[in-house]
């Protein structure tokens, strides 16, 4: 079966508010096995989402902070995209990430360190023909030169929508499907005019074969604060 990785990047340009943001996120799952119930299955959903170490947020600082316990909301896959669950996931680990090699076009250095908030929750789910979309949505990117601030979110600046899609028994025939888990590499500073090479490399459990291509952000919506628990 071959599955496309969906990549949105994020190019951000050298100035007093420099990865002062959250930069990205990713969902993904793992099949756990069959479930309690005829015809489930057991999946462990991993929500990750990348933001600057160190870096004072809320509070006045129009600064987006990582999630206490994010809320992953599960929609059929298929239109009217009806929810099925909101799963609140729990922090498991922040690890962080650090700038280790630069280019020669960078004279003064800087420190580059990107928290890596790791959260996680297991859910069961009926096997359906058309399988589930599951994502996050953020409100709160802070407003950079690099991102415009037209979005239609709470603070009025961009947000970040991040999906991973479940297939369902039409796509995978038999058997149960995870998903490709995204190598955590080295993150990497970019000079205009200058070559560079991103690493976007992946893991797959089942051996799948796994084929990239750019898609469009998607447009910022409306986030309900009453479903989120974020930092102070």
């Amino acid at each position: 079966m071959k599955k496309y990785l969906y990549l949105i990047l994020f190019f951000i340009g050298f100035s007093d508010a420099f990865a002062s943001h959250i930069v990205g996120g990713e969902v993904f799952y793992t099949y756990l096995g069959p479930g309690t119930a005829p015809n489930t299955s057991r999946y462990n959903i991993t929500f990750r989402i990348f933001t600057e170490c160190g870096q004072a947020c809320g509070g006045g600082t129009s600064v987006a902070c990582p999630p206490v316990s994010p809320i992953i909301s599960i929609f059929d896959n298929v239109s009217p995209y009806n929810r099925v669950i909101d799963l609140r996931l729990a922090k498991i680990a922040e690890p962080s990430i650090n700038l280790t090699t630069y280019p020669p076009c960078i004279t003064d250095e800087p420190t580059v360190c990107y928290k890596v908030n790791t959260y996680q929750a297991q859910v069961e789910l009926t096997n359906t023909v058309t399988g589930y979309r599951m994502a996050y949505q953020n409100c709160c990117r802070q407003a950079t030169l690099n991102v415009q601030s037209d979005a239609a979110s709470i603070n009025g600046v961009p947000g970040a929508a991040y999906e991973a899609i479940l297939p369902g028994t039409f796509t995978l025939a038999v058997g149960n499907n995870s998903s490709a888990i995204m190598d955590l590499k080295d993150t990497a500073l970019v000079c205009h005019g200058n070559p560079f090479t991103l690493p976007f490399s992946a893991t797959d459990a089942d051996g799948d074969s796994l084929s990239y291509r750019f898609e469009a952000a998607y447009d910022g919506g409306k986030f309900d604060r009453n479903l989120e628990d974020t930092a102070a």
